[in-house]
Order: C-alpha cells, then structure tokens, then sequence
C-alpha cells in the first residue's frame, strides 16, 4: 500500500499517457492537426505561456514582498519556472525547492509563507470559479438552452462564494468559532482559526485585492491563449468554449495529483464542457499545447537564471 501511495502520481500519468496512446492509435486522422499548426500559432501559444508564468511570479513576488524582502520579478519567475520543471518529474519538490530557497536566501517565515499562498490560492479559486460561473450562464444565454450541467454550475457557485467568505467575511466571525469550538479537540478547525487571526492581524484586504488583480490577468491570457487554439480548430462557439475551458483547467491544476495536472484537466475539461461542441480532441491539444509551452519557457528561463547568477557571484 506504502509504495502504490508512493508512486500513485506516475501511475496515473502512465495509465493516463497510455489511454491517449490507444485514443490515437484508434483514430490516426486526428493526427493530421498537428501538421497544420504554424510557427504564428506556435509563437503565440509559447509567448502567452510566458506571461503566464509572469503572473505567477508576480502572485510570489507579492508574498515575498508582504515581508519586507527583496526580491525581482526576474528572480520570482525563475522561481517559478524551476517550480514547474521540478514538479514535471517529482511531483511537489518544486514546492519544497520554492519553499527552501525563500528560507535560505530571504528569511522568510514558512508556516506565514504557507498561510500567504494558501490565501492566494483561494483568490486564485474565486477568480477562475466566478468567471467559469458567468461564462456557464453566457454560453446558455448565447444558445437559447441549457447547455451546461446544473451540477457544473452548481460547483463553480460553491468555490467561488466559499472562496469569498474565506478571503472577505469569515475573519469577522473569528472570535465565535472560537468559542464554539473551545470544547472540541479539533486540529483542523484549531490550525483555521490559528490562520484567521493571523489574516486579520496582518490585515490583508490590500494583500487579497493585488492577488484578484493579477489572477484576473491570469484568467485572460489563459483564455485568449484556448481562444487561438480552439479558433485554429474551427470550433463552433470558441470564444465561450475558450474562457469556460480556461476556468476549467486551472482549477484542476489545484488537484495536485500528477505532474501538471496530467489527466486531471482533461477529465475536469472534458466534463465541464460536456453540453457544448468541444471535442475530446481539442481538449487535448489545447491543454497539452499549454503544458508543453509553459515546459519549452521554464526550461530556458530556470537554467538561464541560476547559471547567470551562480558565473556572477564566482
């Protein structure tokens, strides 16, 4: 059991890698597509893939920032690249790697680390559930029918206002979920209230709404990057089909159970997406187009950086 749960992260991504192995193999037209993708596309799709990459390390510049710690939007994105390259073998390390290095070079708390990116997290949870909601209720508007699963919808309303609640409501009630739990040996509950407090203390209101700001961003170069892509298609409806496939895939990158989400965000994609035209097709490859860019960016951005700056200090 020890070793299944050791390993369950590459097991999945065989099983997964296989099943789109015998996909192909049973429908080798589809294959075609690949031939047709120019350098224009190509470019755009690696171009977007690196400002993505920049608004995640903006996301980390503006924790490390919170601190009153030095730290360039150069040495943030090669952070986060080395993050992505780290996590495409051993899934997490590039956590850990992350979390080292803030502690080695800037001094940083941990455990406030942690509770800084957890808050980003859900910032980053409200942001792409709130749009998915809308474009969820756009898309049926468009068609005249209900195209998308209640339950779809049903999910995204239910991060985005937790996430809300989380971020702006709940540390008002601190004090009575104290008191409610006082009685009660809950570690959980004990570690939320610790966070809470330390969130009003900080008052991070500011903290939150620079984080919304820049996953708006996010959410916009993610969408417009499934926009080129479903358009080099000729998906019907793209355009809708783009920004509720973008919410989609980033809110499974939040499943960390394989590298890159491998699978997950085909199965959140391919579900979420179920009442509309998108092909399990060109969910693939539009997925796998930006998993592949955000790989082809990190590996020159990450060694760039490191070596540059290790030839300096010598």
């Amino acid at each position: 059991m020890k070793i299944i749960k050791k390993f369950y992260p590459l097991i999945l991504t065989i099983l997964f890698s296989l099943s789109i192995f015998f996909f192909f193999k049973n429908d080798f037209k589809e294959i075609d597509f690949f031939d047709k993708f120019t350098f224009d596309i190509i470019s755009a799709i690696i171009f977007l893939c690196f400002l993505y990459l920049i608004t995640e390390a903006l996301v980390l510049r503006n924790i490390v920032v919170f601190f009153k710690k030095n730290i360039t939007l150069v040495e943030s994105l090669a952070l986060m690249t080395s993050t992505y390259l780290l996590n495409s073998f051993v899934q997490l390390s590039g956590l850990g790697f992350r979390v080292t290095y803030l502690k080695e070079k800037k001094s940083i708390n941990i455990k406030s680390f942690l509770f800084l990116s957890i808050s980003s997290i859900f910032c980053e949870l409200f942001i792409f559930s709130f749009f998915g909601l809308a474009t969820t209720f756009l898309i049926d508007l468009i068609a005249g029918v209900t195209l998308i699963s209640k339950d779809i919808k049903l999910i995204f309303a239910f991060i985005a206002v937790s996430s809300f609640i989380y971020l702006f409501l709940l540390i008002y009630f601190i004090e009575n979920l104290k008191l409610l739990t006082k009685n009660f040996n809950l570690k959980l509950v004990d570690k939320l209230i610790e966070f809470l407090f330390f969130i009003k203390e900080k008052n991070l209101l500011l903290f939150h709404l620079k984080q919304l700001t820049i996953f708006s961003i996010q959410y916009i170069v993610v969408a417009i990057l499934f926009v080129i892509i479903l358009k080099f298609f000729s998906n019907e409806n793209y355009f809708y089909n783009s920004l509720l496939t973008a919410s989609l895939v980033d809110l499974s990158f939040i499943v960390n159970l394989t590298p890159f989400s491998l699978g997950i965000s085909e199965t959140f994609a391919y579900f979420g997406t179920r009442g509309t035209s998108l092909k399990i097709i060109e969910i693939i490859i539009a997925i796998n187009s930006f998993r592949i860019g955000i790989i082809l960016v990190s590996l020159i951005i990450s060694p760039m950086y490191f070596l540059i700056s290790n030839f300096i200090k010598k």
